[in-house]
C-alpha cells in the first residue's frame, strides 16, 4: 500500500475507534511525520494498524524515565515499525553544523 493510501486507511479506521479517536488522530499525525522523508511509492504493510502503532509508542513511553515520548520520538518509533526511517533535522544537520563551525582564531584577522 502506498504512503497516501496508508494514511487514508488509518483515517478511515479511526472513525470506528470510539473514545480513542482523538488519541489515534495524534498517532496518525505522528505517522504522517514519520513517513514525510519516505518516497511516495514506498510500500507499507497495511496489516500494521492504529493499535499496533500506538502500542509501539506506549511501550516506549512506559519504559522512559518520564513515562512519555514526544511527537518526534513517536515518529521515529513509527518509522522503524513501518520499515523506514525518520531523522529529525536537529540530528540530520548536527554533524554538518559541527563541521562548519570550526573555531577561527581572532589573530587570523590581524
Amino acid at each position: 500500500m502506498k504512503k497516501s493510501e496508508y494514511i487514508n486507511h488509518l483515517l478511515i479506521d479511526n472513525q470506528t475507534t470510539g473514545d480513542k479517536q482523538g488519541l489515534y488522530a495524534d498517532v496518525i499525525d505522528c505517522t504522517e511525520i514519520a513517513l514525510s522523508q519516505t518516497a511516495d511509492d514506498f510500500e507499507l504493510d497495511d496489516s500494521i494498524g492504529l493499535e499496533a502503532l500506538f502500542e509501539v509508542i506506549s511501550k516506549a513511553g512506559r519504559s522512559a524515565k518520564n513515562n512519555c515520548v514526544g511527537p518526534f520520538q513517536a515518529a521515529e518509533l513509527i518509522a522503524t515499525k513501518l520499515g523506514t526511517t525518520y531523522q529529525r533535522a536537529t540530528k540530520k544537520f548536527a554533524e554538518t553544523i559541527k563541521q562548519s563551525t570550526d573555531v577561527i582564531d581572532i589573530e587570523d584577522f590581524f
